[in-house]
């Protein structure tokens, strides 16, 4: 169930809000959703096979199957780490974290247009979304006017922010 409405949380670690300030001027922070351990839902069972850093050639056939704009604004050049969903031996879903900012690590998602609206966005979303909280990151996407987007990000756990800074 999607809230009717976005939570806010609370920052009390004004490292992240050190970060906030060290991020592109191209964020908006109104646009930005964030999320951490306990805001993140129950995992999501995988319905496909999973593969984490895939293969130049399984992104190459991804590619093949998206605009050039679309590649370049949802794929960043160089990531962190990526979790690609398969469907057919074919890359059909990809969640990647380009490199952190302090605390922060950006989530990137695409998935090829046949594959859309079967879940496999919500599946390697949070999966990649468990493995940066793990490794004691701050995940978070920049959901802009995408409405599917951010209701996706919402199922998974992420909140919009309230700036203030706890003592």
């Amino acid at each position: 169930m999607i809230p009717s409405s976005p939570r806010h949380v609370r920052l009390s670690d004004r490292t992240i809000v050190e970060a906030l300030r060290s991020l592109p001027p191209s964020h908006g922070v109104e646009d930005l959703l964030f999320l951490d351990a306990q805001t993140l839902g129950a995992p999501v069972a995988a319905r496909t096979a999973l593969v984490y850093d895939p293969a130049p050639l399984l992104l190459e056939q991804m590619q093949a199957e998206l605009s050039a704009a679309e590649w370049a604004q949802h794929v960043p050049a160089e990531a962190s780490h990526r979790v690609g969903a398969l469907a057919g031996g074919a890359l059909v879903a990809l969640a990647s974290v380009g490199a952190p900012h302090e605390r922060l690590a950006q989530i990137h998602l695409v998935v090829a247009p046949p594959s859309r609206r079967r879940g496999l966005g919500h599946l390697v979303l949070d999966t990649i979304v468990r493995r940066i909280v793990a490794q004691g990151l701050i995940p978070f996407v920049n959901v802009g006017a995408d409405l599917r987007a951010r209701r996706l990000a919402l199922r998974v756990g992420f909140v919009g922010l309230d700036l203030k800074i706890v003592a």
